[in-house]
């Protein structure tokens, strides 16, 4: 079970300390110097996540729009409808929507949030 001395570790959280350090070749007081640490750049890349892609907008719009009380808005609407209700159905179809274009632009505000997070760490 011999890992490479700065690849990745399976599981450094239970390595004691001064083991860990060993294999990762360091110091703890100085840590790596500038030659060191250009090298493992190079070899290993930036020290940074990875961003997966998120849904699109038209995913994200239609997500909004699975939710049970939506299917009862959608239901009441069309039942109203089918009666002649027209105005009725129109007021019950755009709460839907208003519903739906709420939690858009608040998910929205969520993922700038978090992309903001990102670019500041």
């Amino acid at each position: 079970m011999a890992a490479p001395s700065t690849g990745a570790l399976d599981a450094p959280h239970a390595i004691p300390l001064e083991v860990l350090v060993e294999k990762l070749r360091t110091d703890l007081a100085a840590g790596l110097d500038a030659g060191e640490a250009a090298a493992r750049l190079v070899s290993h890349g930036p020290n940074q996540l990875e961003t997966a892609q998120g849904p699109g907008l038209l995913r994200r719009v239609l997500a909004q729009l699975r939710d049970p009380l939506i299917y009862v808005l959608m239901a009441a609407g069309l039942v109203t409808l089918a009666f002649g209700g027209y105005v009725d159905a129109a007021v019950i179809d755009g709460m839907f929507l208003l519903n739906a274009l709420i939690g858009y632009v608040q998910e929205s505000g969520a993922v700038h949030a978090l992309d903001a997070l990102r670019d500041v760490s």
